[in-house]
């Protein structure tokens, strides 16, 4: 099977005159959304969980839970909120 070749721009941000893009093609979007992880449903739960426990570790706060907050019948969103120090502009950058 042979993908298009048709590439597209997916995201574009200017601030403080600093450019970056994020350019797709479909070959691109099939690795991303198909290949890297065995658990596609699991997998955005590993990675937020994992970064929060990150950002506790980074800033002394290992111990102190972060908050995960699981779809219910009254509440359907998934949440994780950590208590890390957050990204500064540079960091993002």
């Amino acid at each position: 099977m042979k993908l298009n070749e048709k590439v597209t721009e997916v995201f574009e941000c200017d601030e403080n005159e600093k450019k970056f893009n994020i350019i797709a093609n479909d070959k691109m979007f099939k690795i991303l959304s198909s290949k890297i992880y065995a658990n596609k449903i699991l997998a955005p739960i590993r990675e937020l969980s994992t970064n929060a426990y990150d950002a506790h570790v980074e800033c002394g706060k290992k111990e102190i839970p972060f908050e995960v907050h699981v779809p219910s019948s009254k509440e359907k969103y998934f949440s994780v909120r950590d208590f890390g120090k957050g990204l500064f502009p540079k960091e993002v950058e």
